[in-house]
């Protein structure tokens, strides 16, 4: 494809090493390229830069490289810009390594006028302990590697830092990095995941976390929440808190045993009831900490108006309550165990067959003994059922 113009190469790719011979022959091969994107793969230095300088007409260079030290070198970046790339005018990267003390001292090499003065091209640093600390082109990009608060920004403060962060829309972080991180602020998170709460003994509490979440971020784009919430959280009152300052939230993870302290509470049920159409019983892939058996039973009274759900280890019979129970439902899986013996799963399946436009599908998900772990899900149109 010698006229290809724009390149995209993501998630995870693995590239052996190229031969020179190879490299040469790209020559009048990329030449028309304009606008190349590298993220999230493992490559070769030598061979990413040898390739790169073929590319003369390239005006938009992004590279995204993790556990990869050689690429943090300022001066071989300018020589290659210099030398091959005479039309380039916008240049992101984001490279990472454990060693944070190597990220600062690397650091200081991107400041140099030819980054500052000629391109305007900043750069700042998030500094961990044993995890990757990085080095990136402000904003910070945005892909598939959701952002932490488990670091300490570094960077150079005659230069604006306001805007670091806009482009970022997936927050992880842990309910007590919440409350005491400082110095960052993300006005476009779309997707929160807080992985775990503090405790939060009284409405003081509560106010405090919230202002912390606010201080941390703009909460009215949220569109997507995973929250630990569970029968064990003595103020499930926190989800009410953020779904007032969240009016596009729409989507929500929490443990199913959560139903059970949500149902009693009058002003939530009717914030979820209104908003929220995607629905999960699992919070970033963790058993439920109560250890008590799916009860699709009073969902209906906490989320009537939900479309998407997942509901793990529950019954196969489930899927009837929930679709005569639920009258927007449109999509569902589920995970139960199956007995051998038992033919629930056939019936369940029989009477959803009798539907017009509905479509299903099963998967055995292990198979011990006489038990089998099934996977379910099923997608239909609710103009097919009737009250």
């Amino acid at each position: 494809m010698p006229l290809l113009q724009s390149l995209n190469i993501s998630r995870g790719l693995q590239f052996d090493p190229v031969s020179s011979a190879d490299i040469s022959r790209l020559h009048g091969r990329v030449n028309h390229l304009k606008y190349l994107i590298l993220t999230d793969c493992m490559v070769n230095t030598d061979n990413l830069m040898d390739i790169i300088a073929h590319m003369i007409n390239l005006r938009s260079l992004t590279v995204s490289v993790y556990e990869n030290s050689d690429i943090i070198n300022a001066s071989r970046w300018k020589q290659l810009i210099i030398s091959s790339l005479p039309y380039l005018t916008v240049f992101r990267f984001r490279f990472g390594t454990f060693d944070r003390h190597e990220i600062v001292r690397k650091y200081e090499d991107f400041q140099s006028d030819f980054w500052i003065k000629e391109h305007q091209w900043y750069t700042e640093c998030l500094l961990g302990d044993q995890i990757v600390s990085c080095i990136f082109t402000v904003p910070y990009l945005n892909d598939i590697r959701p952002m932490w608060l488990k670091y300490v920004r570094h960077f150079n403060t005659l230069v604006d830092n306001s805007k670091t962060f806009d482009n970022v829309t997936d927050l992880h972080s842990l309910g007590e990095e919440l409350m005491t991180s400082s110095g960052f602020y993300f006005p476009n998170i779309t997707s929160l995941v807080i992985h775990s709460l503090p405790v939060l003994a009284n409405e003081g509490d509560e106010q405090r976390f919230i202002r912390s979440l606010k201080r941390t971020m703009n909460l009215s784009n949220l569109k997507h929440l995973e929250i630990p919430l569970c029968s064990q959280t003595n103020r499930p009152t926190i989800l009410l808190e953020i779904l007032k300052e969240a009016p596009h939230l729409s989507s929500l993870n929490i443990y199913n045993c959560a139903i059970d302290i949500l149902k009693t509470n009058k002003e939530i049920c009717r914030y979820t009831s209104e908003m929220i159409k995607k629905l999960q019983f699992c919070v970033y892939f963790q058993p439920n900490p109560c250890h008590k058996p799916h009860d699709v039973s009073s969902i209906h009274k906490v989320f009537p108006n939900v479309e998407q759900m997942t509901c793990p280890m529950t019954q196969s019979d489930s899927c009837l309550f929930l679709l005569n129970n639920l009258p927007k439902l449109s999509a569902l899986n589920i995970n139960f165990y199956q007995s051998v013996n038992s033919d629930s799963f056939s019936k369940v399946k029989e009477e959803l067959s009798k539907l017009k436009n509905i479509f299903f599908y099963e998967e055995i998900l292990r198979d011990k003994q006489h038990t089998k772990l099934m996977a379910f899900g099923f997608w239909v149109d609710r103009g097919d059922i009737t009250a």
